[in-house]
């Protein structure tokens, strides 16, 4: 039977750095007119699906029955902390641990009954009933609202570089 030497550390780390390197040099490269031709792109399609439309900063508690709804409700209505309550009993796995935050959001990205429900609170608000979809009960509160903007091409250049190099690694 032939062993194997392990090669020192001084070497493989050298033979990783050759490696790291080849993959780096074998990246897609992406021109400035790539990036603001998809930017371009990308802002036409914005504006056609968001334009006038509204951003929620939205967040939930999620439970599968009306009273548990309904006790969750009266939690942070007699002045326990939404986000402790969320924390608690949310079945939400994805925002429970954040307080219940779904953060920035189209109505577009939620079931019609949310949707409808968070933008029937306006700027701010909490639902009262809770409101029933087919995930389950929720509370929903709306912190903010404002009206929706396409991100600049500086704030989306990382997001577009990246969409790019996938795209050409992809082919």
């Amino acid at each position: 039977m032939k062993l194997v030497k392990t090669p020192s550390p001084r070497v493989a780390i050298a033979l990783l750095a050759l490696i790291l390197a080849a993959c780096q040099s074998t990246s897609p490269q992406v021109t400035e007119a790539e990036l603001r031709a998809e930017y371009a792109r990308a802002s036409a399609e914005w504006t056609a699906r968001f334009q006038g439309q509204y951003e929620y900063d939205v967040r939930h508690i999620m439970v599968r029955t009306q009273a548990q709804a309904e006790a969750a409700l009266a939690r942070v209505r007699a002045g326990e902390s939404f986000g402790s309550v969320a924390n608690a009993v949310s079945l939400d796995e994805g925002s429970n641990r954040k307080g219940g935050e779904l953060g920035w959001n189209f109505g577009v990205y939620f079931v019609p009954e949310f949707a409808a429900a968070m933008e029937a609170l306006g700027p701010a608000g909490m639902t009262d009933p809770p409101v029933h979809t087919q995930f389950g009960w929720h509370v929903i509160e709306v912190k903010q609202r404002r009206t929706a903007m396409m991100p600049s091409f500086e704030q989306s250049r990382p997001s577009l570089e990246k969409l790019l190099r996938d795209r050409k690694t992809r082919r």
